[in-house]
């Protein structure tokens, strides 16, 4: 099970959104209450309450989500 308290798992968490939105520029920020993945244009993919949910919220909206070999 992956340690999502762990920066390096997070920094993979990040790399496989971007790799499943086949966007290289996508980013996770904090906006003051929520946590927010945007692309590579500053639209909202995904919102959460920690950059955890976020970026796993992220990557289920992906399209190619069900393709990736987890």
């Amino acid at each position: 099970m992956p340690d999502l308290t762990d920066p390096a798992t997070m920094g993979c968490l990040l790399a496989l959104v971007r790799d499943a939105h086949r966007d290289a520029y996508m980013a996770a920020g904090c906006d003051g209450e929520d946590w927010i993945v945007a692309d590579c244009h500053g639209l909202e993919v995904s919102r959460g309450q920690s950059e955890r949910e976020a970026l796993v919220k992220a990557l289920e909206a992906a399209p190619e989500y069900k393709e990736l070999d987890l």
